[in-house]
């Protein structure tokens, strides 16, 4: 999560990391670990040294090895939503001075190392990587989303990774309103990749139906769909009804908004009963 968290999840209460000294919008999510909880104001993460860097990448390469160990098929790399990887790439969040800031080159240069390690540790096939050009945690931004984001989906061909997922900038990302806008700089990260593309942000099951005829992806994912209607793809196969999430329920504690919604057989019954 990079500069996402508090010191209180920290190893000896020390500061959040991340690319270069940086303090996000909003507030953390603490819990009950801190009396002014549940959410407090991020604190100022502090820059990665080139070796914490080098120990950073080594982590990761452990974290496929358990994934793989714990019985998983492969393993997604979050390179997205403002998190520490992104906060490399985003030029609001790097200022570094190094090999891993300044230039587009630059500044996804971590990500592509990662991506190389994990490849070499359990397999291109067993790999994919989420995206999103927009939007995020701590109000992160990029000067030029289209160039940056399009030149790392071009880094990315030739390494036969089992996926590319990107999110559609929407109603819940920041940094642009307009979801037609955000469609045409996923058609374009599109033609840039070179293998299986996957879309995902505010897709109904239609408008996904259709990417996947029109070849503008080869697959299209669900979030909030998807939580509020767990068994989603019966849904779908009898176009509805479905579920309305509930966005209070977010981030909550406990089973609530996560695991009471109802299947469709109950929403059948209720319809029947009304």
């Amino acid at each position: 999560m990079g500069a996402i968290s508090h010191n209180v999840f920290q190893p000896d209460n020390n500061a959040p990391v991340s690319s270069s000294d940086y303090q996000p919008e909003g507030e953390a999510f603490v819990g009950d670990l801190l009396e002014d909880g549940p959410t407090v104001p991020h604190p100022e993460a502090k820059a990665l040294t080139l070796d914490e860097i080098d120990s950073l990448k080594q982590t990761y390469k452990k974290a496929a090895l358990n994934a793989k160990k714990a019985g998983f098929d492969g393993v997604e790399l979050h390179t997205g939503n403002g998190y520490l990887l992104d906060q490399f790439i985003r030029s609001s969040v790097n200022k570094r001075s190094d090999k891993y800031g300044g230039s587009i080159e630059n500044r996804i240069r971590l990500v592509i190392e990662i991506i190389d390690i994990l490849i070499d540790t359990i397999g291109a096939e067993h790999v994919g990587i989420r995206l999103s050009p927009y939007g995020g945690a701590g109000g992160s931004s990029d000067e030029t989303p289209e160039k940056t984001y399009t030149a790392l989906a071009n880094a990315l061909n030739g390494k036969n990774l089992a996926y590319l997922h990107v999110i559609r900038p929407n109603k819940y990302t920041s940094g642009i309103d307009n979801i037609d806008e955000g469609s045409q700089l996923l058609l374009k990260m599109r033609k840039s990749f070179d293998g299986f593309f996957i879309a995902n942000g505010e897709f109904s099951p239609e408008e996904a139906s259709e990417w996947i005829d029109k070849d503008q992806a080869d697959a299209v994912t669900f979030g909030r769909l998807y939580l509020a209607n767990p068994d989603l793809t019966e849904r779908i196969k009898n176009n509805g009804p479905h579920n309305k999430d509930n966005d209070e329920t977010y981030y909550a504690a406990g089973t609530k908004g996560y695991v009471d919604y109802p299947t469709l057989q109950a929403t059948r019954s209720a319809l029947e009963e009304e």
